[in-house]
Formats: structure tokens, sequence, C-alpha cells
């Protein structure tokens, strides 16, 4: 298939930084009023769900700008982006928790845990800075993406398409069986194998692989620009109701069962030139989701020495408030001194 350069998505990333947001809701403030007793108390209540959307944007963005890579150059720039970060966050809270005298990970799984490595270990996923278990599936990710790339240009796309939807809908399924047949909340190992584990999340990231590719074939069409933000609008308001009202689709929430409208809306926004894109195009809104990496990883760290220096033990919302402006700052500090620096040398040293 014929691709021409792709241009920057950028009605795509400030989503980032309300699915990031979404979920330190979903770890910090579920208890407060405003969360728990409003309209969307239960669309707050499932936003962990917001993590197999990073998977799916994951998978749609990297299609959408990768037609041929080397793999080593590809895998070094993924590592570049996000290790850093990673690491510092790791080493921080393992301190902490040192410090405080808490509960440690033993020698092995605090390997596996700075390797990125932990979600292949159920049980210990949530170890040291619990939200990092995504980017532990996020490796494996990256990882998986050149052998997709190789079958996509090796297959027609209507056999890769075929390929896809079977994949999918086979995690589907297997997520299905194991939520109602073997999902048990007294049991933690089978909890963090059934939501955690690498392998359930590659469904996920196919269909944004191929949403991403997708996006050439709906350019050759020539479709009516107004239907974009119109699927866009759909996506969006189907994405909170389901999470807001009890239904079969959110059982499968977690683990890819929203695919279709993560779909509706990546393709709807990629390709809106009228919408959502004067107000998401906007630089402001832009480089909030440019530091929404940094507020995902550094939530916890921030949270546990924001409650020590104060004394709380639960916060109250005026202090919630407060907290989520000091992460935001700070994930702004942290991208400007930490992130971009360290991925500028590192490519500069590494990168053919």
């Amino acid at each position: 298939m014929n691709e021409q350069q792709p241009a920057y998505l950028k009605a795509l990333t400030f989503p980032r930084f309300v699915l990031a947001i979404l979920v330190v809701i979903f770890h910090y403030g579920l208890h407060l009023d405003f969360f728990k007793e409003n309209i969307l108390a239960e669309f707050f209540r499932n936003g962990a769900v917001a993590v197999s959307f990073f998977f799916f944007l994951s998978g749609f963005v990297l299609a959408y700008n990768y037609n041929k890579t080397k793999t080593r150059d590809f895998l070094l720039k993924r590592v570049f982006r996000i290790y850093p970060i990673y690491i510092l966050t790791f080493v921080i809270v393992l301190l902490t928790q040192i410090y405080f005298g808490l509960d440690t990970p033993s020698g092995f799984h605090g390997v596996a845990n700075a390797l990125g490595l932990q979600s292949w270990f159920p049980g210990y996923a949530l170890q040291v800075n619990f939200p990092s278990w995504s980017i532990s599936v996020e490796f494996f990710l990256y990882a998986t993406f050149p052998l997709i790339l190789w079958f996509y240009k090796k297959m027609k796309w209507n056999y890769f398409v075929y390929l896809s939807i079977a994949i999918i809908a086979l995690g589907l399924l297997q997520h299905f069986y194991f939520v109602v047949y073997l999902f048990d909340p007294n049991r933690y190992f089978l909890e963090q194998f059934i939501l955690y584990f690498p392998l359930f999340h590659f469904s996920t990231f196919v269909a944004g692989f191929l949403g991403g590719k997708w996006i050439y074939q709906i350019k050759k069409a020539k479709l009516n620009p107004y239907l974009f933000p119109v699927m866009t609008t759909v996506g969006i308001v189907c994405f909170i109701l389901i999470l807001n009202f009890e239904n079969p689709i959110r059982l499968l929430s977690h683990n890819g069962g929203l695919i279709p409208f993560f779909l509706l809306i990546c393709i709807g926004l990629s390709l809106d030139k009228n919408f959502y894109i004067r107000v998401f195009g906007s630089r402001p809104l832009i480089y909030l989701g440019n530091i929404s990496y940094g507020i995902y990883m550094w939530q916890f760290p921030v949270y546990l020495w924001f409650c020590w220096i104060n004394s709380i033990e639960l916060i109250t919302t005026s202090e919630f408030i407060l907290y989520l402006l000091i992460l935001i700052v700070w994930a702004s500090i942290s991208y400007e001194l930490i992130e971009k620096p360290a991925r500028r040398i590192m490519s500069r040293r590494f990168l053919s």
C-alpha cells in the first residue's frame, strides 16, 4: 500500500492528558463526594479503562507514523522516550518505601520491575510504582510492533484486516471467558493475571495498528469531512455511557471491549479538519498531552510525598485539587529537564 509521509496527529495528543487525569482520579479521588455523588460517578469508578485506551493509541499512532523502520532504531527510540522517567520513578518510590519501612520486592522481582518485566509475573505486577504495570505491557507491545508491521507489508490489505479481526475476536473471547468463569476478586494472583498480563492486551494494540493504517484507506475514499467530528462525538458519548451504566460491554472494557469506540474517536480526531482540531490542536492542550506520560508516571511518588509532607492519610477535595496542580507542574518540569534532554542525549549517542 502506498503511504505518504504522515502529518503529526495533533488532535490525538490532548486526549492522552485527559486519560492520564482519569487514571489519577480513579486512583486517588473516588472517595471524594465530587466524584462519587455526581451523574458520572460510575464512569470515574471505571477510570482504569483509560489504560486500555493508551494501548490502542500506541498501536494507532505507531501504525500511522511508521511504514518502514529499522527494528533496532525503532526499539531504541521507544526506550529512550519512556525509560528515563520509568527508572527514575521506580528508584524514588523504592527508596521511599525503604525509608518508611514498607514492603519492597525481593531481589529477582526488584530487578524484573526495574527492567519493566513485572507484568509477566502475576502477584507482583503492582509492586513499587504500581501504575507502571502498564508501561511493562507497553514494552512488550513495542517489541511486537516490527513483527506486526512485517506481516502488514507482506499481506494484502484484506487479508491483514481478516487476521487482525481474528486476533481481536480471540482476545475478546479469552477475556470474556476469564472474567465470567475464572475471575475471583479474592484470588489476587488470578486477578492480576487476567487484568495485567501483557499478552492479553496484544489484541487492543493490534486493533490500534489496524486503525492507524485504515486512515490511509479512508483518505482515498474522500468522505464528507463533516462525518469525522460526528464519528468522534459518537465515540466519546458511547465511551462515557458504556462506562457509566451497567451493560454487557462494560464487562470486557478493561481488555478490548471498547475497541469500536476507540476506533471512532481516533479516526474521527485524526481526519477532522474543522471542529475538534481547533481546540485539541492548540499549543497549550498539545503541551498538556506531551506531559501526560509524566503525569501518569509521577502520580504515585508525588502522592506519597504530598501525603507525607502534609501528614495526610486520606485527602480532601481541596487537597486533591492541590495535589493535581502540583503533579501537573512537576510533570512539566520533568518533561523539560529530564525527558527531553535524556531522549536527545541518548538518541545522539546510540541512533544511527
